[in-house]
């Protein structure tokens, strides 16, 4: 596996995650609350509803600072039931000629809001991937394999419009016995219905 890199991110830059996932949930909450007293006042709720009306089941979201890293990555997220999203997370990372990765990220997150996967989230991910990259001697290849953590917030706006941040870390093992842990800053964009 060798040195994957430093996995040191700016303290501000992680700060900056955690801002950003609280105040897009600010705002998420708010409207909520404002969509929930207005339909409180306008009609009487079933007694036993499985899920709320306007619950959006699926998101799917790029992630949009991956970019600035040349990473090219997408969630797809299905929630059966109200709070708990299975996670699927593909991505391709690299630079063509020289390194790249491929690989799968397959997770849960809890959210705390009502509409779908929007509110505060958190939770677990297991992820797989296979690291190239060319030296001197040729192509070098790895499996490597880890789980992270990941903890922020997402909000669905009225058309279904979707935004969030984040941030976690992963821990990753090589083929090698090597292991290191990065730090993740999450971003999401994208749509839910």
């Amino acid at each position: 596996m060798g040195n994957m890199g430093t996995g040191r991110v700016r303290h501000g830059a992680v700060l900056a995650a955690l801002v950003v996932a609280l105040g897009i949930v600010a705002v998420g909450t708010n409207a909520e609350a404002q969509e929930a007293s207005e339909a409180d006042s306008s009609e009487e709720e079933p007694e036993e509803a499985e899920t709320p009306k306007g619950f959006k089941h699926y998101t799917f979201t790029g992630n949009a600072l991956n970019v600035i890293v040349l990473r090219i990555s997408a969630n797809f997220e299905y929630l059966p039931v109200p709070h708990h999203a299975i996670v699927i997370n593909p991505s391709i990372w690299g630079v063509p000629g020289v390194f790249g990765m491929t690989g799968i990220e397959v997770g849960y997150h809890y959210y705390s809001g009502s509409k779908g996967a929007n509110g505060f989230f958190f939770g677990p991910s297991l992820l797989a991937y296979r690291f190239d990259v060319l030296t001197i001697g040729g192509l070098a290849s790895a499996n490597i394999y880890g789980i992270a953590i990941d903890v922020g917030g997402q909000h669905i706006f009225g058309g279904g419009f979707t935004l969030g941040a984040g941030m976690g870390m992963a821990r990753w093992w090589g083929a090698d016995g090597g292991s290191e842990t990065w730090p993740r800053i999450l971003s999401t964009l994208g749509y839910s219905w």
